[in-house]
């Protein structure tokens, strides 16, 4: 890096790290560099997905949302969706929606608790937590599971490796389990390193990255991960700053 702005290494989806970090622009005045490095890459999976009498489909990535689009073309499911952008998402596309709680384990509670009625098929991705299939099950809500996308690991690029070697604070949001035992994988370098998580899963999942700090939201929620990491950019341009180097 030519300078000591600090560093956001974004290893979503380009689409998605993309919106992600206009997300903290608007919430900060500190300058900041961002790369983006995916540590995976979504594969639809062949196959028909079958939703036979189902009355609901559970999203817990909208990466599932595809699949479910040209199983129901006519949009007769009902989505009960992890997160408020999924389920945002599935309205778009014409389906009747609802957020969820922000992750697997809350999701299942309040389908349990609103007493939805079955069967419900969840569609969700190769690599995959919670059980959600499984306890809904045992609670009495029928549900059964489909795997419609693979999480195909990915390296990291040329330019992230640079500036997680370099002088400049790094801050690494996570957004899920999976993305972070990608990350604790791959991710070296001397460079003082910030890890955001979504989750107290996900922050498990990182434990071995924070050798710098370590942040997890109150809630999992994109809104929350922008304004952590917003909070963290103004924080470490302070210290990195002439007043804070002196």
């Amino acid at each position: 890096m030519s300078d000591l702005r600090p560093v956001l290494l974004l290893t979503r989806p380009e689409a998605a790290a993309q919106r992600f970090a206009g997300q903290v622009a608007a919430m900060t005045r500190t300058g900041f560099e961002t790369v983006i490095s995916p540590l995976m890459r979504i594969a639809p999976i062949e196959g028909r997905v079958e939703l036979g009498g189902a009355t609901g489909v559970i999203l817990t990535s909208v990466h599932a949302l595809p699949a479910l689009e040209a199983a129901d073309p006519d949009r007769r499911c009902t989505v009960f969706a992890v997160g408020a952008a999924t389920a945002a998402a599935a309205e778009r596309s014409g389906f009747p929606a609802h957020a969820m709680g922000g992750d697997a384990a809350a999701l299942v509670d309040r389908l349990i608790t609103r007493a939805v009625k079955g069967p419900l098929v969840h569609l969700h991705g190769r690599h995959s937590r919670g059980d959600v299939a499984a306890r809904l099950t045992a609670a009495g809500i029928e549900t059964v599971e489909q795997v419609v996308y693979d999480q195909i690991a990915e390296p990291l690029s040329e330019t992230a490796q640079a500036a997680l070697n370099g002088d400049a604070p790094v801050i690494l949001p996570l957004f899920s389990p999976r993305s972070a035992m990608l990350a604790s994988e791959v991710v070296q370098g001397r460079a003082p390193l910030h890890v955001v998580s979504i989750s107290a899963a996900t922050a498990s999942a990182a434990a071995q990255l924070a050798r710098t700090g370590a942040v997890t939201v109150p809630h999992p929620n994109a809104v929350e991960m922008a304004q952590a990491v917003a909070g963290l950019l103004d924080a470490v341009s302070r210290l990195e700053g002439p007043e804070g180097a002196q």
